[in-house]
């Protein structure tokens, strides 16, 4: 898991240090950084190649000139780096990026090995220079020591030579880097939901279209884990208010192949999902997805979408309890102060606190760029550190906005 951001010179951010906690609300006005800081830690989370970065794939990034710090008066470079836990090691990763016919190029890669930093400084010949130095134990000091004034010869070779060594051969001198994803990240908007479903999609899809046949699945082989699954799931339905009840009623017979379709229970009636409201339909895969894993990072842009005050209070319940007794961790971009305020309150009230830590990262724009405040939750709820008058402001505002409807 990344536990720890560096920014400097990209998209409106200049030399900012974001730690990445266990439970991470990302709070802000539009146009603040939010999106840009999730974009950057799931793309570094799936990077394969240490001088390919695919910022268009999954995110629209656009090219060199879009990502630049359009507040900096030098353009001609971006960068961004993080530490990252490898097999319960702290590892750290940096990149520089320069602006080639439009896009964005990888000229410098440097990351820890074996009590050394290794560095990758690629030329205009497409060789690449190889250099070491020392590799501090602090994040923060090490950015500052990532110049080349601390570096050291070593060779040089053809890029391809170098990348065999990367990933196939010198695996005592590099770590496994790019190998590990930790992430799981939903879509802004998640499918609308069916009449009835006859796609059998089990990877994850962003978009939550692989949660009905897993639902499915949970129902046909009713077990401990399952039954928890649905128990909970139903649990979170009553104490939203959305529905009190899951049901997967199957056509065509009752073979794992047939078409099926998910009903919500409100009492003695079923209604089929597809014809409730537009907010179960946007909650039901995070929910479940929530269940389902363990140990895993999961990122989800505004999951109040469509949700009521009293379901973005048993939301805020689910991931404080899901953290505790799943180990998962999150960052979750909201504008929802009853889901941050039910999570505190749920941290303040729990006999068994979970292991780690969480936070609001509190996003502003101002004059010379976008600056995040820092506001670590303590486990008695409270926020350990002075509360800013903008804070409070940002969500009076919401209010305001929500009268004028």
């Amino acid at each position: 898991m990344i536990t720890k951001l560096f920014i400097d010179n990209y998209k409106g951010f200049d030399k900012t240090f974001i730690p990445i906690e266990n439970v991470n609300f990302l709070v802000g006005d539009n146009s603040t950084g939010k999106s840009t800081v999730m974009d950057l830690l799931y793309l570094i989370d799936h990077n394969h190649n240490p001088f390919i970065f695919k910022f268009n794939q999954d995110s629209k990034m656009g090219n060199f000139f879009d990502m630049v710090n359009r507040y900096s008066d030098d353009k001609s470079y971006f960068s961004f780096a993080c530490e990252k836990k490898i097999d319960d090691k702290r590892c750290f990763f940096k990149w520089k990026f320069t602006n080639d016919n439009g896009a964005a190029s990888v000229v410098e890669y440097q990351s820890t090995a074996n009590n050394k930093t290794i560095i990758l400084s690629k030329k205009k010949n497409d060789n690449v220079e190889l250099y070491t130095r020392a590799t501090e134990d602090d994040f923060r000091l090490w950015i500052e020591h990532s110049t080349s004034d601390y570096f050291e010869d070593i060779d040089e070779k053809s890029e391809n030579g170098l990348l065999f060594d990367l990933m196939v051969g010198d695996k005592t001198r590099f770590p496994k880097v790019l190998s590990q994803k930790d992430m799981l990240r939903f879509s802004p908007v998640r499918a609308q939901a069916k009449p009835y479903y006859d796609s059998y999609e089990r990877d994850f899809v962003p978009e939550g279209d692989h949660i009905a046949f897993f639902l499915k699945s949970c129902f046909d082989k009713r077990n401990g884990k399952t039954n928890s699954i649905i128990e909970t799931l139903n649990q979170f339905g009553q104490e939203s208010s959305l529905f009190e009840g899951v049901e997967v009623e199957s056509y065509s017979g009752s073979g794992s192949s047939s078409p099926f379709s998910l009903d919500l229970k409100y009492g003695k009636v079923k209604i089929n999902i597809s014809n409730v409201g537009y907010g179960v339909s946007q909650v039901m895969p995070l929910i479940v997805e929530m269940l389902r894993r363990k140990k895993t990072q999961i990122a989800i842009p505004q999951p109040e979408v469509h949700l009521h005050p009293k379901a973005q209070c048993a939301f805020g319940t689910l991931v404080f309890k899901n953290w505790r007794d799943n180990a998962n961790s999150f960052l979750l971009e909201t504008h929802s102060e009853y889901m941050i305020n039910r999570f505190r309150y749920e941290m303040h009230h729990a006999e068994k606190k979970p292991k780690g830590e969480a936070q609001v990262l509190f996003f502003e724009r101002t004059e010379a760029g976008n600056v995040i405040t820092v506001m670590p939750i303590g486990k008695n709820g409270r926020f350990n550190c002075e509360i800013p008058d903008s804070y409070g402001d940002f969500f009076v505002d919401e209010e305001l906005r929500m009268l004028d409807l």
